[in-house]
């Protein structure tokens, strides 16, 4: 099974590329469906804002990959579509964050983005390239300082979330210990429901899940193993399955876990914590490792507070306008 799929990655991309992200309030006279991507809470995402933030991002990855990425498919959507739907998304989450952090009368430092806006400005002089790309697309001086009020307040955010979380260094030093670090983990992987529902009825049977993995299992590299995908740490396989693995019991055949490349099942072998690697580990390892635990950590808490407010948002999607 290959670690990491391309939409995954895009997402990842399209986090750490500079784009932008704004939105606009309802104006006096309310601008046609067809001008907007999203209404969130009552609030206008414009799609000519979406435009930008599309071809600032087409930009950069055409750099990275060339023109051909465009057009590959996967689960039978084009890199493009894929692109477009998750820029969307995210554009609908900045500005429920934003209105957020405006309900708490919580502003970014204006001043502050006066300097970097300044500093932005002498840099694109220096660039005609870049100078040129911007004038052609009509990308100016609002859309950009937009984009660095809304990573004010996603800064923010970040740390408001985050001194949610209450740590000091006690309760850290428990959660290194139990945290769980790798995984040892079996699987099963099948194309479709008929031939999951076949091999489950096989295992209530009593048949042994290695051998059922290399009688069913369409990953081959695994298959010749009974399954066995050995040990792996956090990130390294699809979210769906790692949500799974890291939290069925040892020993156990879970429930069937779909993704991308199809249905799994899986049976998790062995667990180690952090307490149970250390003595494996150089002190620079350890505290790597530390630091990967506490990334982890605030980055559920985010995601947790962001699922929070897209639950309790009013959101309206114009996904034909993005086609």
């Amino acid at each position: 099974m290959n670690n990491k799929k391309t939409a995954l990655t895009l997402v990842l991309i399209i986090a750490l590329i500079a784009t932008s992200f704004a939105a606009c309030s309802k104006q006096e006279d309310e601008l046609p469906e067809s001008a907007l991507i999203a209404e969130v809470n009552g609030q206008d995402v414009l799609l000519d804002e979406f435009n930008k933030n599309f071809t600032i991002f087409e930009k950069n990855y055409t750099q990275l990959y060339g023109e051909q990425i465009w057009s590959q498919e996967i689960q039978g959507k084009t890199i493009t579509q894929i692109t477009k739907e998750q820029i969307m998304e995210k554009m609908i989450t900045e500005e429920l964050i934003r209105q957020h952090m405006i309900d708490q009368e919580v502003e970014p430092d204006f001043d502050e983005i006066d300097k970097t806006y300044g500093e932005f400005e002498k840099e694109l002089e220096n660039s005609e390239e870049m100078k040129t790309f911007y004038e052609e697309n009509e990308i100016g001086k609002d859309f950009i300082r937009k984009q660095l009020e809304m990573e004010g307040y996603i800064s923010m955010f970040k740390q408001q979330t985050l001194e949610k979380l209450g740590f000091d260094e006690m309760r850290l030093e428990d959660i290194y210990d139990e945290y769980v670090v790798n995984v040892s983990a079996s699987h099963i992987l099948v194309e479709n429901e008929e031939a999951l529902q076949e091999v489950q009825a096989k295992l209530d049977q009593g048949a042994d899940f290695g051998e059922l993995a290399e009688e069913y299992s369409i990953d081959t590299a695994s298959a010749v193993n009974g399954g066995n995908l050995g040990y792996f740490a956090r990130g390294a396989m699809v979210p769906e399955f790692e949500e799974a693995s890291f939290s069925q019991p040892v020993g156990v055949v879970g429930d069937a876990v779909k993704s991308d490349y199809g249905y799994h099942l899986i049976k998790v072998e062995d667990r180690k914590t952090l307490s149970d690697l250390k003595s494996e580990m150089s002190e620079e390892e350890l505290e790597m490792e530390k630091e990967a635990i506490r990334n982890n950590l605030m980055e559920a808490k985010i995601v947790e507070e962001i699922d929070n407010l897209m639950e309790a948002a009013e959101i309206v999607r114009y996904e034909d306008n993005i086609k």
